[in-house]
């Protein structure tokens, strides 16, 4: 019996030990100057799970290590690119590169001023501040409840 309950108490500690979240760190830099790029986008392929680098560039993600461990790293006006995490290496130094096409066409939207709208919707009103002379009662916030 002593035999049953030390092999069951292996294999959970087993199975507790391999599910234990890695924590990552790393950098995301520029390819063309090498400068740190704040604000990039660090996500967990397959995953919900995702992070933003610091000023500085540097990230840091905890995440459960399987074979199929990748990271995905964005930067607006930047390519993606993927990264294969292994068990072995717990910081990363990503460089990624500018997109270098040029669009053809650029089209500006803007909105125009319109005095009066008619927006069509029945929760919206006017209030004019001699509707809301009440006396007795000193603030208008308190009138408007």
């Amino acid at each position: 019996m002593k035999k049953i309950v030390l092999i069951f108490t292996l294999f959970i500690s087993v199975f507790t030990v391999f599910a234990q979240p890695t924590l990552i760190k790393g950098v995301l830099l520029s390819s063309n100057d090498g400068l740190p790029l704040p604000g990039g986008i660090i996500e967990e392929v397959g995953k919900k799970n995702m992070v933003s680098t610091n000023l500085e560039g540097e990230f840091e993600i905890l995440m459960n290590l399987d074979k199929e461990a990748c990271l995905e790293f964005a930067y607006m006006g930047f390519e993606s690119k993927m990264v294969k995490i292994t068990p072995d290496e717990s910081y990363y130094k990503v460089s990624i590169a500018e997109i270098t096409e040029t669009m053809e066409i650029v089209i500006n939207t803007g909105y125009d001023v319109k005095p009066e709208r008619n927006i069509g919707c029945a929760g919206l009103g006017r209030i004019r501040y001699e509707d809301l002379k009440i006396e007795g009662i000193p603030q208008v916030k308190l009138k408007v409840q």
